[in-house]
């Protein structure tokens, strides 16, 4: 009996232990992906990599190069990156709408109907439309250009930028699309899953044409710009039953982004 006593103490401690490092390690994970996401402001060129990665110089294979010979390697270039088209679905804003429907938006971009806003704004026999309804947009956009941009922060529930890195990530942002005039970008808005999702859905967009606007302002042209919400729809994480308030925070705030992908030809 002592050493069944021993055994089960034994094995209860070291269950624990793990999980007292499972939590430890799943702490530094998210910490250390937080502070990527929201720490580091990317530069122009960097974000014209991201934009254009098929105009990228393929590099090689690698290997050890010693007197002249590369060990380990065949020396073959990698292939260069081949482009694939991929659909975004979302309200669009009532600018990008305007500049669409004249005609002055290039790319594979289509307006759609919205059947959920117009249902939940249809009007009675005694009630007319105050203004018309959000509309939905389908956007092709090569995949391999979609970046987020977690480190774009705004204040509490507002559109208005909440430190000097998110407007110098902004200002980075329209430095990479001005070198590309005759190109279309999307600019979408995310938001993470607390509060109301008809909020949230007005929430994103607002802060996407927020950016726009910056963008506008920097000497981006309007006809570049698709700008869409997607509230809460498009979650990167969800934090678990159990977790601390700090360790939610942690899990939600990449999914308040701002992301930006070039729109197919």
């Amino acid at each position: 009996m002592p050493a069944i006593n021993f055994c089960l103490k034994f094995t209860n401690y070291t269950l624990h232990q793990s999980m007292n490092l499972h939590l430890l390690l799943s702490c530094f994970l998210i910490s250390a992906v937080t502070s990527m996401a929201q720490g580091t402001v990317r530069t122009p060129e960097e974000i014209d990599k991201m934009l254009h990665p098929e105009k990228q110089a393929p590099s090689s294979t690698g290997g050890l190069k010693t007197r002249g010979k590369t060990r380990g390697s065949s020396g073959a270039a990698a292939a260069p990156v081949t482009l694939t088209t991929t659909k975004r679905a979302a309200v669009i804003s009532a600018e990008s709408q305007r500049i669409l429907t004249r005609g002055g938006i290039r790319g594979k971009v289509e307006i759609k109907a919205n059947p959920a806003a117009a249902a939940d704004t249809a009007p009675t026999s005694s009630s007319t439309y105050s203004s018309s309804p959000p509309a939905m947009a389908e956007v092709q956009v090569y995949e391999q250009t979609r970046t987020a941009f977690s480190n774009i922060l705004f204040k509490l529930g507002g559109t208005e930028f909440a430190d000097e890195s998110s407007r110098q990530q902004v200002a980075n942002i329209a430095i990479a699309l001005k070198a590309h005039p005759t190109e279309t970008f999307v600019i979408e808005g995310h938001t993470c899953d607390l509060g109301d999702d008809h909020k949230n859905q007005t929430l994103s967009l607002d802060r996407a044409q927020a950016v726009a606007n910056h963008l506008i302002r920097a000497g981006v042209k309007p006809e570049q710009l698709v700008v869409l919400g997607f509230g809460e729809t498009e979650q990167l994480a969800r934090p678990f039953l159990g977790d601390s308030p700090a360790q939610a925070e942690a899990v939600r705030a990449p999914n308040r982004r701002v992301g930006v992908a070039r729109v197919a030809e």
